[in-house]
């Protein structure tokens, strides 16, 4: 069996949770969760990391790294819940006691959380039997699992726990400063990641009457799978991509990569800001998105395409069939338009050779190391339906699918489903950059991992 591994790379203790004159005993709590089920809880002392490894933590500390990881088959959605809690108003004798009650008490409200999100589920989608939702659904429930546990800290969770600390015996002529200093909740998809993923996020705690500022801590996170090994001969089942239509906006949104050890596109989708609020639109109106993407075209020549697009709504259009990656190239000097009319582009004779328009007059893109590339060339590529004009670059068999048109820096973003022996197990994102003045095309299937 495979393994999901979760590693605390680095904590820094920016602000404790105590007053000025008391140290933190911070203890680390994981609830592991493989699909909807409860498979166990880890609890453990925090250790600063020095020479002399010790549970005292003040401000400025950094935390020895720590490692837990569950066992999980490779198609199984696991969710690791994390709550960091100090606990140094207690005699440490009796704090592992006092942390195990707390982690019990966690324990006990995310398992009902995860029931009443696969019955809710069901409501939504019939079809999928109870004990079928933490796989025939699991693109699905995720998001709604995601919502309703960060719904549920603030207002099941840490009542609950604040109830246990309250009759946690604390040290005489101390203030009480036990309490939450940090919590979160890390999504391992099936099959993800496929590599090693790092990432960083602050914390910032509720401050307590009589216990300074309020905490803040820095965390920075390794997520990692080990795949099954028991059947190192079978052949791996076959995966098919097919361009997904009618995908909700959660499969949207991430952190995309062509999943190399050093990236060469990538693509972060987020909710756009409408009306001060990430994410609000009035009711009837669709969810809108900004894409930031940037592809190193070639590292050596320092050369890379970037930009980012609000606004952005998804439609249903014709998407050619993927056949695999083709990466963008510098094109020779001697390919390279040396006028806007050699491209086909009309503009004005004071912008002509300016290189400020691509074809059909749209604005190019801007690429790194100060020379532009044209963006707009939609047009002179054609469509994604393989057009006899785009030089074959793309296949001529299409399909209907979920755009998101990106026509002022020459780029789409296709959302596609992962399928293996015919059920979805994984999103991808499609970026094609179409062929400009300066780089070849692109064409490059992207996937995503990360916190949620």
């Amino acid at each position: 069996m495979g393994s999901a591994v979760l590693q605390i790379d680095q904590m820094q203790v920016v602000r404790k949770k105590s007053d000025s004159d008391h140290s933190d005993n911070d203890w680390l709590i994981v609830n592991w969760f493989v699909g909807g089920t409860h498979v166990r809880t880890d609890t453990e002392a925090v250790y600063n990391n020095t020479a002399e490894p010790s549970t005292i933590l003040d401000t400025g500390s950094v935390v020895r790294p720590i490692t837990t990881l569950i066992d999980c088959g490779d198609g199984e959605l696991v969710t690791a819940a994390i709550v960091v809690m100090n606990l140094g108003s207690t005699d440490f004798s009796e704090q592992l006691g006092s942390a195990e009650q707390i982690a019990k008490s966690v324990s006990q409200e995310l398992t009902k959380i995860y029931l009443r999100v696969a019955e809710e589920f069901t409501r939504y989608y019939p079809a999928i039997p109870l004990g079928g939702v933490w796989a025939a659904g699991i693109h699905e429930v995720t998001p709604m699992l995601v919502d309703a546990v960060g719904s549920a800290w603030d207002d099941v969770i840490l009542p609950v726990v604040a109830e246990v600390v309250k009759f946690v015996r604390v040290l005489a002529g101390v203030p009480n400063c036990n309490g939450e200093v940090l919590h979160d909740l890390v999504v391992f998809p099936p099959g993800e990641p496929s590599a090693p993923n790092t990432w960083s996020r602050t914390y910032q705690a509720s401050s307590l009457m009589g216990c300074g500022s309020a905490a803040q801590t820095i965390v920075v996170y390794t997520g990692s799978r080990t795949l099954d090994p028991r059947f190192p001969d079978a052949p791996a089942p076959a995966t098919t991509l097919v361009p997904a239509v009618g995908g909700t906006p959660e499969m949207w949104v991430g952190a995309w990569s062509d999943t190399r050890s050093n990236a060469t596109v990538s693509v972060t989708v987020s909710r756009a800001q409408s009306g001060g609020l990430v994410g609000q639109t009035r009711l009837g109106t669709p969810p809108r998105y900004t894409a930031e993407f940037v592809e190193h075209v070639d590292t050596k020549a320092g050369a890379s395409y970037e930009g980012s697009v609000s606004g952005l709504v998804p439609t249903v259009q014709t998407v050619a069939d993927y056949t695999g990656d083709a990466f963008g190239a510098l094109k020779a000097w001697a390919d390279t338009p040396t006028s806007p009319a050699q491209a086909g582009t009309a503009v004005s004779p004071s912008l002509a050779g300016s290189g400020l328009f691509g074809p059909q007059g749209s604005h190019v893109g801007e690429v790194s190391g100060g020379a532009t590339a044209a963006a707009g060339s939609v047009a002179a590529r054609s469509s994604l339906a393989g057009d006899a004009d785009a030089a074959n670059a793309v296949s001529q068999v299409t399909h209907d699918g979920d755009v998101l048109d990106l026509p002022s820096r020459g780029a789409r973003l296709f959302l596609y489903d992962v399928l293996q022996q015919g059920q979805p197990v994984a999103k991808a994102l499609r970026y094609l950059r179409f062929e400009n003045n300066q780089y070849t095309l692109a064409d490059v299937m992207l996937y995503r991992w990360g916190a949620l």
